[in-house]
């Protein structure tokens, strides 16, 4: 929805989730269908033991962090307080995996898009920083840009 101009007219290329789902309609679809997911998944798991139960619902209260200070130039506290919680919140998913005993091609898969998301989060801080930019994670799209020019 964002690719499509759902948010802004002005585009960002390359832009994290975070990013692409910080306000407008890809915001609400992305937490509505999140949501859904959340409350069938929860369903499956209503028949394993109670410390699975627990372990869901803190992953789903730090993903509703994550969420949660998510906003467009937000104060820094915030910024970091959102990474750190979908630092936390990836981390689950890998404990998670271990619980439902995924197999390795989806783990792989899983590790794969996490190698790929840190390398394009590398690889933005280094344009910023070789245009004598500010390091920070919530440029807008005009500043973005503005550097690729």
């Amino acid at each position: 929805m964002y690719y499509l101009g759902a948010s802004e007219k002005m585009l960002k290329f390359p832009a994290s989730l975070s990013y692409v789902t910080s306000r407008g309609l890809p915001r609400h679809l992305c937490l509505g269908f999140w949501l859904v997911g959340w409350f069938f998944f929860l369903q499956v798991l209503r028949s394993t033991d109670t410390a699975v139960g627990i372990f869901a619902a803190l992953m789903l209260a730090t993903a509703g962090v994550t969420a949660w200070f998510n906003k467009p130039h937000q104060p820094v506290l915030h910024d970091r307080i959102h990474m750190a919680a979908a630092c936390l919140y990836v981390l689950a998913h890998i404990v998670l995996m271990d619980i439902l005993a995924m197999g390795s091609i989806y783990r792989a898969g899983f590790y794969l898009s996490m190698v790929i998301a840190a390398g394009s989060l590398q690889w933005s801080r280094s344009i910023k920083s070789r245009a004598g930019l500010p390091v920070k994670p919530s440029s807008t799209a005009q500043e973005w840009n503005g550097i690729l020019k």
